[in-house]
């Protein structure tokens, strides 16, 4: 049992880069605290909120991929015009016709090839860490990050990756693609388009493994947690919060009597 154990380790990826922490313990409580109070509908107790249990400095492993794309498009182009059309129009049994301006549309074929380098796409190394909650917390400043040392790691949290880079490229491969769709309109140009068809392929692929900073931080409010996520770097918050009820019902009611009232008064004015 050792020695798979061992054969397991030595097989793990080594972080290539660390992004440091900035914001420090005391920063990331009081970001925390301004998100929580901040929020629309949160109860009227939880604006006092003094005590943030566990604040755990966590260091999130993500793979950040580099590769080449070639994105070759099929579509038309189009073109705006006005026209000169006839239209008629009756009135007191006599029938007038009368020449309108229409804007029309002229569609001519469109393809091409575009190239594109992708840097640093950055995509959660730990099924701990979502691709969601990423882009959430994001920007993530990969130009501070500083060459892995263990010693950068000492008292804080660092999950193992547990999703293997060829296990990410598909997700990598679905959110480039959707950007170099909505490119390849600007590629056909015109005052509109149309894309029939895209071919999109990869080469040069490359990852490393990077580690991101995460204040982990619980909360309680009527006898549960409350987890939020800080980015260490920028303070900006993402979580799960209480809701109050009582605000939202009453929130519904005015917008009701709101309503209620726009209606009256335009039955009066009409």
């Amino acid at each position: 049992m050792t020695d798979s154990v061992d054969r397991e380790a030595e097989e793990l990826i080594t972080p290539e880069e660390v992004v440091p922490f900035q914001v420090d313990r005391d920063e990331a409580v009081t970001a925390l605290r301004t998100w929580v109070t901040s929020r629309r509908f949160i109860p009227a107790r939880l604006r006092k909120i003094q005590e943030i249990g566990a604040l755990t400095k966590t260091f999130f492993p993500h793979w950040a991929f580099t590769l080449d794309a070639v994105a070759t498009y099929r579509g038309e182009r189009g073109e705006h015009y006005w026209a000169l059309e006839r239209h008629q129009t009756r009135a007191n049994n006599r029938t007038r016709t009368e020449l309108r301006r229409v804007l029309k549309t002229r569609w001519r074929p469109a393809s091409g090839a575009m190239r594109r380098r992708f840097d640093d796409v950055l995509v959660p190394a730990t099924t701990q860490f979502t691709l969601l909650q990423m882009e959430r917390l994001a920007p993530w400043p990969l130009t501070r990050a500083v060459p892995w040392q263990p010693d950068r790691l000492v008292g804080c949290h660092t999950p193992r990756y547990d999703i293997a880079p060829e296990e990410r490229l598909g997700a990598v491969k679905i959110r480039l693609g959707k950007t170099l769709r909505q490119s390849c309109y600007g590629e056909i140009g015109g005052d509109t388009q149309r894309l029939h068809s895209v071919d999109i392929r990869y080469s040069n692929v490359t990852h490393r493994l990077v580690l991101l900073p995460v204040w982990v931080a619980h909360y309680g409010y009527a006898g549960k947690s409350w987890q939020a996520l800080i980015n260490g770097v920028t303070g900006e918050v993402i979580g799960k919060r209480p809701y109050s009820l009582f605000k939202i019902a009453l929130a519904v009611v005015a917008a009701l009597l709101l309503g209620s009232a726009i209606v009256a008064g335009i039955s009066l004015i009409s």
